[in-house]
């Protein structure tokens, strides 16, 4: 089996700026190939997010995965019988927001969407957290 991956990121940061401090960009590549060189899987991902200067940040992902497989299968039945699945791209979009964690009480965002092996999926996380502990 073999894995190649590239990287490339950049984070500029902005010069008096009272709210943003810097901003993040990144690019990255994964593929994995089966001992005869054929490709198994490529992974591709855009990202882009916003750090402020109260520690707060908000990051966008977009995901690009193709998978191919040797043999097609059922993966759910519909109105028009099974689909089956031989070579499939799967995209999908990720937000997440987390706010300044100095106050005593805060939140987390996380908002995530694409196709699944020709399935949609959609999903919406929260989360409620304390810096405050109590001994």
């Amino acid at each position: 089996m073999t894995h190649y991956s590239t990287d490339a990121n950049w984070r500029p940061r902005l010069r008096n700026n009272s709210r943003i401090r810097n901003l993040d960009f990144g690019v990255n590549t994964d593929y994995y190939g089966d001992p005869d060189g054929r490709m198994e899987t490529r992974e591709q991902r855009l990202s882009a997010g916003i750090a402020f200067q109260d520690s707060s940040n908000l990051s966008f992902e977009l995901n690009n995965t193709l998978d191919r497989l040797d043999e097609a299968f059922d993966i759910f039945s519909t109105d028009n019988g099974p689909s089956p699945c031989r070579r499939d791209t799967v995209p999908s979009l990720w937000i997440d927001y987390n706010p300044d964690r100095s106050h005593a009480l805060s939140t987390d965002v996380n908002i995530s969407g694409g196709e699944f092996w020709t399935a949609r999926t959609a999903r919406c996380t929260g989360a409620f957290s304390s810096s405050r502990t109590t001994i």
